[in-house]
């Protein structure tokens, strides 16, 4: 384990400064001349390069643990919020009921928006090549429902049609058949044939 008053030391540390008093103080004149003169090192500029690499090497390395250690505490804090977060979910489960979306299928858009200029004919055919694409999807039917709810005047094709597919739907799929007929006794209450669907 890593002493956090090592750490707080590390980030409290005039790096800048430090740095500046290190090259200042760094005897290199004589490095640098061997270096622009070709001439061979001696033993004190082979000294000198040593320290100032081991030095670099050493600061390089602080700057990695510092790194590591602020990366691994923020970690730690991230994991305790989400935690805390996936045991609230726990204890206060969402109750979701189904409900009718406008999906990103483009065909269940136009049906929709049809409907809402009360092109029935128009929508109807939009709402069949949905079906077709999705034949058990939930919201598929649900936007069906809804559009029967929203109806000024019931258009008896679009009713028929929609209940002849949940029929075959309960066949094919009973759990959805079940979320389908409950959102159209809800959403649809006054049409009789949810009666004989149900």
């Amino acid at each position: 384990m890593i002493d956090s008053n090592f750490i707080s030391n590390l980030t409290m540390t005039n790096w800048r400064a430090l740095l500046q008093w290190y090259f200042e103080h760094l005897n290199t004149s004589s490095l640098i001349q061997a270096l622009q003169q070709g001439e061979a090192f001696s033993n004190h500029d082979w000294h000198t390069l040593m320290v100032l690499n081991i030095n670099i090497l050493i600061l390089f390395c602080l700057i990695q643990l510092f790194i590591k250690v602020h990366k691994q505490s923020t970690f730690h804090v991230w994991l305790k919020e989400k935690r805390s977060l996936l045991n609230r979910r726990l204890r206060h489960p969402r109750q979701t009921k189904p409900e009718a979306k406008i999906s990103s299928s483009s065909y269940l858009k136009q049906a929709y928006n049809l409907h809402r200029f009360a092109m029935y004919e128009p929508a109807l055919e939009k709402y069949k090549l949905a079906l077709q694409a999705a034949p058990h999807d939930l919201n598929t039917y649900l936007l069906g429902i809804k559009i029967i709810s929203e109806m000024d005047e019931p258009n008896k094709k679009f009713i028929q049609f929609l209940l002849a597919s949940i029929a075959k739907l309960r066949k094919k799929n009973p759990a959805t058949w079940q979320e389908v007929v409950k959102f159209g006794h809800e959403k649809a209450p006054t049409l009789a044939q949810w009666q004989t669907t149900a």
